[in-house]
Order: structure tokens, then sequence, then C-alpha cells
């Protein structure tokens, strides 16, 4: 079996081995890039099916998370050449470990945008305006009374491990769409 080791590579002159080894690492890092535009493609979904508007402070915030995870894994790689002088460390573990981790939290990340997507909160736009287009207050009363039942009825299911239903508008007879 082939070790990775960087020091030990680079004494030997094997440029094949310490391309392949940097190769690797340059891919686990692409991994984590593409791990935070995932993150930030399931935030603007998230924020389109909530009625809001993309903001420019949480495209700035996504440049400043891959700093912080350039960072990071600029450690696991400083870890990864100290560690190739001992005999054990045949990989990147320190590079695995660190994208592994920043994997995680942006994996963390996707699956709360989605889960606010597919709340109760994300049909409020569309509630809203059913409301203001009923004829009178007793209906208008009536959808809120509808909603306030989808909400606990959401909590409910949620509890339980079950999805909500959405609300259509359309099939409200009082509906002037």
């Amino acid at each position: 079996m082939t070790k990775f080791l960087f020091i030990p590579t680079i004494q030997a002159g094997d440029w094949d081995a310490l391309y392949l080894q940097g190769a690797i690492v340059f891919m686990l890092w692409v991994l984590v890039i593409l791990a935070v535009l995932l993150d930030l493609w399931a935030g603007i979904d998230r924020a389109k099916a909530i009625g809001e508007k993309p903001r420019s402070d949480k495209f700035r915030r996504t440049i400043e998370k891959v700093g912080d995870y350039w960072r990071v894994l600029a450690f696991g790689l400083i870890l990864d050449l100290i560690g190739s002088v001992l005999p054990f460390y045949s990989l990147s573990y320190a590079s695995i470990l660190a994208s592994v981790a920043c994997i995680l939290i942006e994996l963390k990340s996707v699956v709360e945008n989605l889960k606010a997507k597919k709340s109760t909160a994300a049909q409020l736009p569309e509630i809203i305006k059913e409301i203001m287009r009923c004829r009178d207050i007793d209906r208008a009363i009536e959808l809120i009374g509808k909603v306030q039942n989808l909400n606990n009825k959401h909590n409910d299911n949620t509890i339980k491990g079950q999805s909500n239903q959405p609300v259509r508008g359309q099939d409200s007879p009082d509906y002037e769409g």
C-alpha cells in the first residue's frame, strides 16, 4: 500500500504521490465549498417559500463561512504535515476529519432550511392574501380560525413525526382569485 506522507514523499522526490495527495486534499476542500453552495441554494429556496427576498447580508455570511471553513481546513492540512513524519500516519486524516465536520455543519443547515420551507410559515403569504380577499368579516374570522387549527395540527403532527398538509386558498368558496 502506498503511504501518502507529505514530507517523506518530498524527500524521496516522488512527485506523482505528492500530486495525488495534493489532489485528494484539494478535492476535500472543493467538497466543502460545494456543501456551502448547496446550503446557499437551500437558504434562497426557503426565503422564496416564506415570501422573503434574498438579502445581501446572507450572501456576505456565505462568503465569511467559506473563509472560516478554509481556516479550519488549513489547520487540518498543517496537522497532516506534522503527522506525515509519523510512521503510522498514512492518509490526510486531519484534512478528512475537518472536511467531514464542515460538510456535516452545512448538512444540518440544509435540513433546517428544508424544514422551514415546509412549515406553515411558508404558507402565510397565501393565507394572508386569501383573508384579504374575503367578502365579509365573518369569513375572514373563519379563515383565521382555520389557520389556528392548522397550526395546532402542525404542532401535533410535528410531535408525532408527521408532516403538515398545505392550505389551499383556491378551494375556498369566497376565493376571488
